[in-house]
């Protein structure tokens, strides 16, 4: 008896060993399955908004996919040109602090930190300098990709979202703002980082740890200080956003005891990320000195720029046009589902009162500012932009993002039926604001196409939220998925396409043309270095763009920037240079003494360009490199200094 007692328990023993190893490789598959999944919903985090993104460059035959480019204003005029010379810093070939390439010879801090100190410039260095077009294509793909990776980081970290939330990442990386200024590459990094820095607050507030904001701050303000300094005015307002939501969840009132902690822990944190940036922030506030003043309050006034309706209209799909590029409205769209959403947020019964008050009154911070011209400056530095206007409305997209996917839980996640009904009763409503927006005529920057495409999908959105009410699932509530989602992917493809097709007027360049003229300029760059190792400066009596002596690595005189340097202007205008707003440019024709004056002793004439002839005295030393169908540039010496070398 005893040993059958002891062969039972000894079988019982090894059968509960075996059931506890079965049972710990079993949660051990579990758990790589779980973390196999997350790896891919980042990876699509990720891939979706470059796939999305590369079919808009498909339709509009942009390189690799065509002859167009990314290279859009500015971005030929400055962008390209700077980044040219970031790449020679890169590989060693030029200095990294001072630049006689830039006008007549200036530190490069400006253009470091406000253009080039984002770490993903260092893509450059793969590809050569004639292939920039594609360069420039393949680093905005890039940072598209990121933004919606950080997003989804955020969703998925700070609302819990499963695969849904990749429809939301990937709609805020291609929202209006990225659309219309995916060309300004420079700003894109502050978009990638917002989403790191919003969550980086929720864990200060909630775990006491300041870490992840810092170093998303620090990031943000190294990138790019401009856009960095509207993130940092963002911060304060999303801190005091998030604070009184999450008070008015507990209820008690020894929580505000402790509000005093959290705001030390974030001026803290604000401060350490601050002084992390300083190796840029401090050489760039005295490169500003020299120039113009970042903060003025002279033109501060509290008169209307714009009004609600006028704004308004930048919602609905493919609202811009050059016009509104230089000197329009806000973009801050984010499709029309999405949009369906945050007023669906606004109706919901089971979000606490307060707290779409709360959120209420921080979109309405956001409308002030872009209407009050006050507010609007404070944005900018108190400077009023250059074109391009607006520039901090990728911060209210992602406020409406974030709201949106709150409203799209609870819509779509068992809906009761009087919500159901508020939600006919939003899109009726849209109806109606679109008919007082355009009811004398549309905007010359939208179709009445898109518009019409934009009411029957917001019309959907709420229909389709009113069929799932009482919490239909399985085949239907994935069909309601799935049309939701093709309606979101139909309006940001749609909007991208719109956003680049009209600005067909400011794109000067296609990718062959931009090879064919590098090589050639830089071919009679190279043969005048070669023979001449003195110092001098060469100009062009015909300069693809302002900067061509960063491009090509010469010294020169012509500059455009938005750093100017007051002295250099001063001077140029003293001397009789031609200078128009941050522009220094050589110009068609010269004079000896000028030239002279100012070391320049070889000069690249194209024929075909030249508006006037340069002076008898100026020999033709060759002029046999030209490329393709580009014009021969023929190299002249100035007079005064002889023809030597």
């Amino acid at each position: 008896m005893i040993r059958l007692t002891l062969k039972t328990y000894q079988c019982y023993n090894r059968l509960q060993i075996t059931t506890n190893e079965s049972g710990y490789q079993l949660m051990k598959k579990k758990k790589v399955h779980i973390a196999r999944f997350q790896m891919y919903l980042y990876l699509f985090a990720f891939l979706l908004p470059v796939l999305s993104y590369a079919v808009v460059m498909l339709i509009n035959h942009i390189t690799p996919f065509g002859d167009n480019t990314l290279l859009v204003w500015d971005a030929d005029n400055q962008y390209s040109s700077f980044l040219q010379a970031i790449r020679q810093m890169f590989l060693g070939n030029a200095d990294a602090f001072y630049s006689f390439s830039i006008s007549m010879g200036d530190s490069t801090v400006g253009l470091l930190s406000y253009y080039g100190a984002s770490p993903f410039n260092l893509l450059l260095v793969f590809f050569s300098p004639e292939k920039m077009p594609l360069a420039y294509s393949i680093l905005i793909l890039t940072k598209i990709g990121l933004c919606g990776l950080f997003m989804f980081v955020y969703l998925r970290n700070a609302r819990k979202v499963t695969t849904m939330g990749l429809l939301f990442s990937t709609s805020y990386a291609l929202m209006g703002f990225v659309a219309v200024y995916a060309w300004d590459v420079m700003w894109l990094d502050a978009v990638i980082l917002l989403p790191l820095v919003a969550l980086g607050i929720q864990r200060l507030i909630s775990s006491k740890m300041p870490f992840l904001y810092t170093i998303a701050l620090a990031l943000t303000l190294l990138c790019n200080y401009y856009i960095g300094f509207m993130v940092c005015l963002f911060s304060v307002l999303y801190l005091i956003y998030i604070l009184a939501i999450r008070i008015m969840e507990v209820k008690e009132k020894r929580a505000y005891i402790h509000l005093w902690k959290v705001f030390v822990r974030f001026v803290a944190a604000s401060l350490l990320a601050a002084g992390l940036a300083a190796v840029l922030l401090i050489p760039i506030y005295y490169a500003l000195s020299q120039g113009y003043s970042l903060f003025g309050l002279s033109a501060l006034s509290f008169t209307r720029i714009s009004s609600a309706l006028q704004i308004a209209t930048k919602a609905y799909t493919g609202s811009i046009s050059f016009e509104q590029i230089r000197y329009g409205l806000p973009n801050y769209y984010i499709g029309i589902p999405l949009l369906a959403f945050v007023g669906m947020y606004f109706l919901q019964p089971r979000i606490p009162m307060r707290e779409r008050l709360l959120s209420l009154v921080f979109l309405g911070i956001f409308l002030l500012s872009f209407q009050i011209k006050a507010f609007y400056l404070l944005w900018h530095g108190f400077d009023a932009p250059n074109c391009l206007p607006a520039r901090f409305s990728f911060l209210f997209s992602f406020l409406l993002i974030d709201l949106a996917y709150s409203g799209f839980n609870q819509a779509i996640l068992g809906p009761s039926r009087p919500f159901a009904k508020r939600t006919l009763a939003l899109g009726a409503g849209f109806v109606a604001l679109t008919a007082v927006l355009f009811r004398n005529d549309i905007e010359t920057y939208l179709t009445y196409e898109t518009v019409l495409m934009d009411v029957l999908f917001f019309i959907s959105t709420c229909l389709l939220v009113y069929r799932s009410a009482g919490g239909n699932a399985g085949k239907s509530g994935r069909k309601t998925l799935a049309a939701i989602c093709a309606m979101q992917v139909i309006c940001i493809l749609a909007n991208g396409y719109f956003c680049y097709h009209r600005l067909g007027t400011v794109i000067e360049t296609t990718a062959s043309e931009y090879a064919q003229i590098y090589k050639s300029r830089a071919a009679v760059v190279e043969q005048v270095k070669d023979s001449d190792s003195s110092m001098y400066r060469l100009e062009t009596n015909n300069a693809r763009c302002e900067n061509d002596p960063l491009v090509y690595g010469y010294t020169g005189l012509s500059h455009y920037s938005s750093l100017p340097n007051s002295h250099t202007e001063r001077f140029a205008d003293t001397i009789g240079l031609y200078h128009s707003y941050y522009r220094i440019l050589y110009g068609n024709s010269t004079t000896p003494v000028l030239d002279c004056l100012l070391g320049v002793k070889y000069i690249l004439r194209t024929d075909s360009a030249s508006l006037t002839g340069l002076p008898d005295d100026y020999p033709l030393l060759w002029g046999k490199w030209g490329y393709g169908s580009i014009p021969k540039p023929l190299c002249h010496a100035a007079g005064l200094l002889g023809t030597d070398g």
